[in-house]
């Protein structure tokens, strides 16, 4: 072996050598992150499974725990994969149903299923309509945009038959459709939106499978992902060191929806959805839970009074509660708030349904 050769295999061992020990040394810091988010600061479990519409999607039938700093919860999901009360798909005549769809402020992991807005919307709309049984199904998963939950009312939600269907909008929406993984499900041709699907074949769910075992049992993934939406969440509400807002006169909603992006593919989203909601015969509204800023509110209107839909406003009832709206850490809304929303939504979902109630009654008059 000559000496160009020994110095060449030398160099290739020192490289496989230092390739080893960076190696080690990332899988040791990795071990030490996952034992010490294990024992000082747990984090919440999750049970999802691979959907080719929405990407995950909650695995039916799956009971856990659901536990964060500030509360600890245990979350059972039905057959369908619906955070509710055992459901079917047949739908009685004496029986009016609402289907709420939205993301994890519908799905409302953080309290008790009795303590979700759906669960108080079921109870209140019982109280106020009496000559029909009230059944209040709930669609909502954490991470889900407006394309997402167009895509799983699509496929999931109209098969229940709903009356009136509740869309709760959370001022991160408008993003999710432009940059989050809504859109990896929808193609757009300037004017409308169509749902798309991903690979589905055994390859592909084998490294979804691989993916999400990872991720639902990798703690120190958790406590990451967790820790980069508490700070995304805080900027975007202005908190102590975030960017300021700009300044000038807030721009009309009409200015926002014609010449930003992201307003022009949410507003394509929306009519996706609303065109769905119609097509099954149901009632659509869309409840503003949150936004960033006036114009966001603004915006919202314009494109909900040009499609016709009814808009509820809950931030202003919400904004009541201060400081114990929301858990200081996770973000999401107390039992407290979801009572709030309850109430506003209440009545104008009665109305709609009476409505419901009045073209079916005319119908069987009018047969008779």
């Amino acid at each position: 072996m000559t000496r160009d050769t020994r110095q060449h295999a030398q160099r290739h061992r020192r490289l496989a050598q230092n390739l080893g020990l960076g190696l080690a040394s990332c899988l040791g810091f990795l071990l030490l992150l996952e034992c010490g988010v294990r024992i000082l600061d747990p984090q919440p479990a999750v049970k999802y499974r691979y959907s080719p519409t929405v990407f995950y999607e909650p695995k039916p039938n799956a009971h856990f725990n659901y536990r964060r700093r500030e509360f600890s919860v245990p979350v059972s999901y039905n057959a369908f994969g619906m955070r509710d009360c055992a459901r079917t798909l047949n739908k009685p005549t004496d029986v009016l149903r609402v289907a709420l769809v939205g993301d994890s402020q519908t799905e409302a992991k953080e309290i008790p299923a009795d303590s979700t807005w759906g669960s108080w919307l079921e109870r209140d709309l019982k109280g106020r309509i009496q000559d029909r049984r009230i059944e209040v199904l709930n669609f909502g998963v954490s991470g889900y945009g407006t394309v997402r939950s167009w895509a799983r009312f699509e496929t999931l939600g109209r098969r229940f038959a709903p009356d009136v269907v509740v869309y709760l909008f959370i001022a991160n929406d408008v993003g999710d459709v432009a940059t989050g993984l809504d859109r990896m499900f929808y193609t757009f041709d300037g004017s409308a939106m169509r749902l798309c699907a991903l690979p589905d074949n055994p390859r592909t769910r084998l490294t979804r499978a691989l993916v999400d075992g990872i991720k639902q049992h990798f703690q120190a993934y958790a406590f990451l992902k967790f820790r980069f939406l508490e700070l995304r969440g805080r900027l975007a509400r202005g908190a102590p060191g975030s960017p300021a807002p700009a300044s000038g006169a807030p721009r009309t909603g009409d200015d926002v929806v014609v010449r930003e992006p992201r307003w022009v593919l949410f507003r394509a989203a929306l009519a996706g959805l609303q065109h769905s909601v119609q097509e099954s015969g149901a009632q659509f509204i869309v409840a503003e839970g949150s936004t960033y800023d006036e114009s966001m509110s603004v915006a919202l209107g314009t494109i909900c009074k040009e499609f016709g839909v009814p808009l509820v406003r809950l931030e202003p009832a919400l904004e009541a509660l201060g400081k114990d709206l929301r858990f200081e850490f996770d973000g999401h809304w107390r039992a407290g708030g979801h009572r709030i929303a309850s109430r506003e939504l209440a009545p104008v979902v009665e109305r709609e349904l009476r409505a419901v109630t009045a073209r079916c009654d005319s119908l069987v008059h009018t047969l008779k």
